[in-house]
């Protein structure tokens, strides 16, 4: 389960929309252009445990 904001979000990526401070910490990871300070208080913007489940998200995209 998730909550309809999560959802949203969801069908958004599946379309291929994203939140901009989303996009933007990506870019910063993958650049180098942000620090991962930087990058987590973006993502810490989204609230709750949004933007940690986010910045971890991503972050397993690199260690594989």
């Amino acid at each position: 389960q998730t909550t309809r904001i999560s959802q949203a979000m969801i069908t958004c990526a599946a379309h291929g929309y994203a939140d901009e401070r989303l996009l933007d910490a990506i870019d910063g990871i993958i650049t180098g252009g942000k620090s991962m300070d930087e990058c987590a208080e973006l993502l810490a913007s989204y609230g709750g445990s949004s933007g940690v489940d986010a910045l971890v998200g991503i972050a397993s995209l690199f260690l594989f």
